[in-house]
């Protein structure tokens, strides 16, 4: 009895894709009668379905390979960053934390981070000893 419900279902799945093989190719006259080049989807409906589970090998070769990812260089500064802070503050006296990046950037040093208002704020708030941080005023102790 099973066999026989297989059987019956191989055979009208094979229909069913043969006939979907001839409408398509119909379809395709149509449209080249008409001069459309694809026909539109309807209401959301997808070009062909999606496949589960890992690729092919062929499909994933025929992809661009992505760029490599990975560490970026490390910008190379003829000073550190505490020195260039200190060269600033020795000309301006106090700035905000904004200014001073700004200032320390247009001097010259070169940040690698994503975030260098961070950086310059954990060299600031960090070195006690060397600046003075009160009320967002930046200043050497």
């Amino acid at each position: 009895m099973r066999s026989d419900t297989l059987k019956k279902f191989v055979l009208l799945r094979d229909g069913l894709l043969k006939e979907k093989v001839e409408l398509e190719s119909r379809l395709a006259e149509i449209n080249e009668a008409l001069g459309v080049g694809t026909p539109a989807l309807v209401d959301g409906a997808k070009t062909s379905p999606r496949r589960r589970g890992r690729p092919s090998k062929a499909a994933s070769s025929a992809k661009a390979p992505k760029p490599a990812r990975g560490r970026r260089k490390r910008a190379v500064n003829a000073v550190s960053l505490k020195d260039a802070v200190i060269a600033v503050l020795k000309e301006e006296k106090s700035l905000s934390r904004k200014d001073l990046l700004a200032a320390v950037v247009a001097g010259g040093y070169v940040f690698n981070a994503a975030d260098p208002l961070n950086s310059l704020s954990t060299q600031v708030y960090g070195n006690r000893r060397t600046f003075n941080a009160k009320a967002g005023v930046i200043s050497l102790a």
